[in-house]
């Protein structure tokens, strides 16, 4: 079902319904004259292990304090943490029934050194899209407009703090370790893939 014309920030693996809206979206446009907002997903996702929910963290030059351009943001890639990423995604998800099929497509992103954030973002959103076979086209913004008439404005609508309020249309499916936490709603769309597949 399509959700028409959507507007939403540069994210890093964005949550299940997010990424489902995007994907439904007949035109899905990437906030990019925006200032970079710490605690969101912007350079952080949320996957789960055995114990529950895990915050992964992309580590930032000059730190969460700053007040660039999203795209101006550089990734501090002096700390190893694709390495520490991708061990804690292939330590979570290597018994989901799709790891192996998907390991392909997303091991490359923690293995080649980006320097800019939101190009990282789009990287993986592209593959995204085209893993789900979406049909939207991927457009950005030229400017920053306060609000858009024509769109429905997704920015900072999923954060770290409420991304389980926001679960308005069901998406239920196994989970690796459901039967030690339960279902954990709306993680890092790594988790739907390795465990669902595509569907969406």
């Amino acid at each position: 079902m399509s959700t028409g014309n959507l507007l939403i920030e540069s994210q890093y693996f964005p949550s299940v319904h997010a990424m489902k809206a995007m994907a439904d979206s007949e035109q899905l446009m990437i906030e990019q004259w925006e200032h970079y907002c710490k605690m969101s997903f912007r350079n952080r996702c949320i996957i789960t292990g055995s114990n529950g929910p895990i915050h992964l963290s992309i580590p930032l030059k000059d730190g969460r304090q700053q007040r660039r351009l999203m795209t101006e943001v550089m990734i501090d890639n002096t700390v190893n943490w694709q390495i520490q990423h991708w061990r804690s995604i292939a330590s979570c998800y290597a018994r989901a029934p799709h790891f192996d099929y998907f390991e392909m497509k997303f091991q490359p992103f923690f293995q080649q050194p980006y320097e800019s954030l939101f190009q990282f973002n789009q990287a993986i959103l592209t593959t995204l899209l085209s893993v789900f076979k979406s049909n939207t086209t991927l457009q950005y913004t030229l400017s920053y407009q306060k609000e858009y008439d024509s769109y429905l404005d997704y920015r900072n609508y999923y954060l770290p703090k409420n991304y389980t309020h926001h679960t308005e249309t069901a998406i239920d499916y196994t989970q690796v370790f459901e039967d030690k936490n339960g279902f954990l709603p709306n993680l890092s769309i790594i988790d739907y893939i390795c465990c669902e597949g595509v569907k969406l």
